[in-house]
């Protein structure tokens, strides 16, 4: 099981306390973006600190605030091969309610989704960059085996990982079905990242994971937590901020059964 923590501006501070702590990491590709520029920033070699870090499409983001990507594929995939991501997320179309508000304009998403992936990979090969990481998308069951479907078909051949969108707001026995669901149908070798799917979902998941499925999760909950504690009667500084990441990443790990011994809460 893994848990990536997402990274907040100030990219270096924070996966400066990350990266020394070996928690991977998650970044959005809206945090990139300059939106006065229209361009994605240089990403140099060292902002990061080295740690293991990939990259999200900010699909739900873009959507949210932009009603559409504010950057062309091309660009992002630009930003794909200007740093060395552990994986980085093709562009997929969110399907949450607020986004997606009736069942056509869901099964629209679910292909659009795989249609970007088509695009994105042959992109990506035309310019040398690794492939895409594939995102599964729907809202019901069935339109995550529709996905599979119509992703199976750009893909030929499943890799090692694929991301299953539009989880972050799920109670985890709806998250569960489709795991179990997507657990049924795909090749056991094919891990699942399930984008921002709360903790209180992957002991859920003991069966899955027993069969040898990968499965992995990403939160920002950390820092809402941190500035909900503390509500500007104390500076939410980056360290302090950090502390509150770490502490959120080995408490839930130890709930998943999984900590390393050794570590614990982090101080700075």
């Amino acid at each position: 099981m893994t848990l990536r923590l997402g990274v907040p501006a100030s990219f270096r501070r924070f996966s400066t306390v990350f990266a020394g702590q070996g928690a991977p990491m998650l970044v959005s590709a809206n945090a990139l973006y300059n939106h006065k520029t229209h361009r994605f920033r240089t990403v140099p070699h060292d902002l990061f600190s080295g740690g293991d870090i990939a990259l999200d499409s900010a699909g739900f983001v873009a959507m949210a605030h932009y009603k559409a990507y504010p950057w062309q594929p091309a660009d992002y995939v630009g930003l794909a091969g200007s740093y060395p991501w552990t994986w980085w997320a093709s562009m997929d179309y969110c399907c949450e309610p607020e986004i997606a508000a009736d069942r056509s304009v869901v099964k629209e998403r679910v292909t659009a989704t795989a249609d970007m992936l088509a695009t994105v990979r042959g992109l990506a090969d035309s310019e040398g960059v690794a492939e895409p990481m594939p995102v599964l998308q729907g809202w019901l069951v069935a339109d995550y085996l529709e996905s599979v479907g119509l992703v199976g078909e750009v893909l030929g051949e499943w890799p090692g990982l694929v991301g299953v969108g539009s989880m972050c707001r799920r109670q985890p026995r709806s998250a569960l079905s489709i795991v179990e669901a997507l657990h049924d149908v795909l090749p056991l070798s094919v891990g699942l990242h399930l984008f921002g799917a709360k903790s209180d979902i992957i002991p859920l998941l003991g069966d899955v994971m027993a069969a040898g499925r990968r499965i992995e999760s990403d939160s920002m909950a950390w820092d809402q937590a941190c500035r909900m504690d503390r509500p500007g009667t104390l500076p939410n500084s980056v360290d302090v901020r950090a502390c509150w990441a770490m502490s959120f990443y080995w408490r839930t790990l130890a709930g998943w059964h999984a900590v390393p011994s050794g570590q614990g809460r982090l101080t700075l």
